[in-house]
């Protein structure tokens, strides 16, 4: 099986650094933009499985790329950041964010989110050999490369119904 995926949007190298070395010992393949426009464009070309975003960005804050994550995808979204007041956890998490972990967090507590983050989002996973299709996460893959529908929706349309 393919290891996951996982995207770190941070902007501290120190910290990025630390969590992609955790996280690549874990077992997952792992990938990392410091800014909102880079952490965007990395999810459109890349597609990964989960995404471990931080707020304070230097061409924007995290809110965005939460917003713009959402208008299109189920991705899931773990928050990483030191804002630890209650407003803005209960906003991310109503803005659509997946969990929210607050730094300085616990390594051992961030996999078992990430875990359960994972879980949830790819039990509709179907394979055809070299072929890869989760409506959940919007994705076709296809030997390991992924295959761009354009606006075509996974989902919405159930077995043998058809569209009119």
């Amino acid at each position: 099986m393919t290891a996951h995926h996982l995207l770190i949007i941070e902007d501290d190298p120190d910290i990025a650094n630390l969590l992609q070395l955790d996280l690549q010992d874990a077992g997952y393949r792992v990938s990392h933009a410091s800014s909102v426009m880079s952490g965007l464009i990395r999810i459109r070309e890349d597609a990964p499985d989960l995404v471990l975003l931080d707020l304070g960005l230097p061409d924007g804050q995290g809110h965005d790329v939460l917003k713009r994550i959402r208008q299109h995808s189920v991705l899931p979204i773990i928050i990483l950041t030191a804002q630890g007041d209650l407003s803005s956890k209960v906003e991310l998490l109503n803005l659509g964010a997946d969990d929210y972990l607050v730094k300085p967090f616990n390594h051992m507590e961030l996999l078992a989110r990430i875990a359960v983050q994972l879980k949830r989002f790819t039990t509709d996973l179907v394979k055809f050999g070299e072929l890869e299709i989760s409506a959940a996460q919007r994705l076709v893959r296809y030997a390991g490369k992924n295959i761009s529908l354009g606006c075509v929706a996974l989902t919405g349309v159930t077995a043998g119904q058809e569209q009119g």
